[in-house]
């Protein structure tokens, strides 16, 4: 994953960054499968609720999506963590 990709996942964690931009970053203008993943439980998430989202509840959402173990699971937690040392855009 690129820095702009870390950038962009991480400000549509927010409420704010989601409801001006979530439209317009969708899967399929994505080329990385797993910034894609990462993506959709963002959209997920931001469908079951109408706060912010933490790294926190995305890595739970991630690890109970896959089987116990799974590297799957593995390689979308470590997209998560490269988007927290991405720098925040207010």
């Amino acid at each position: 994953m690129d820095k702009l990709q870390a950038v962009v996942l991480r400000a549509l964690l927010t409420r704010s960054g989601w409801q001006q931009y979530g439209e317009v970053v969708t899967p399929d203008v994505i080329t990385n499968a797993n910034v894609q993943a990462v993506l959709t439980h963002i959209r997920t998430l931001h469908e079951k609720g109408e706060n912010d989202i933490t790294t926190e509840a995305l890595r739970l959402v991630i690890q109970a999506s896959h089987p116990y173990g799974s590297d799957r699971a593995d390689e979308l937690c470590n997209v998560v963590s490269q988007m927290e040392e991405a720098q925040e855009v207010p």
